[in-house]
């Protein structure tokens, strides 16, 4: 009779045990969370003082994360220049190819992207720019794809 009394008991022991194991897991993977995180964020704030001036030596960990951060943050902005770029490029090809006059754009200090006086200069002097921008595009796009 006490034996059966006991059963509901060890189920319910059975269960928190169970509960335990699970607790103890989750805790474990929040501490290895937490470090990390603890990690990431000396590095930031060393890389964030370093910028102003505040810290000459900067632990080689956080200086890792800070060198990989600026790595990073430079292919994103030469990727998107790149893209720009290729857009660009793209477009002046579209229109060559629909047979619209190439228009160059301005140089700096030129005021207009005519080279030539004249409806015949002006024509051979876009014509002569427009080739040179095409083969000057393509291969800044063969060298792109390169890489």
């Amino acid at each position: 009779a006490q034996l059966d009394a006991m059963v509901p008991v060890l189920r319910n022991l059975s269960d928190l045990e169970h509960r335990h194991g699970a607790l103890e897991a989750a805790q474990g993977a929040l501490t290895t969370q937490s470090a990390r995180l603890r990690e990431m964020n000396a590095a930031l704030g060393a890389q964030l003082l370093a910028e102003k001036g505040a810290v000459q030596e900067v632990e080689p960990t956080a200086e890792s994360v800070i060198r990989a951060l600026q790595l990073r943050l430079k292919l994103q902005e030469r990727q998107e220049a790149q893209d720009a770029e290729r857009q660009k490029l793209s477009e002046k090809i579209r229109a060559l190819e629909r047979g619209e006059p190439l228009r160059p754009e301005p140089g700096p200090g030129t005021g207009h992207g005519y080279g030539g006086s004249g409806a015949a200069g002006g024509a051979g002097a876009a014509l002569k720019t427009a080739t040179s921008a095409l083969r000057g595009g393509i291969g800044r796009l063969r060298d792109g794809l390169k890489i």
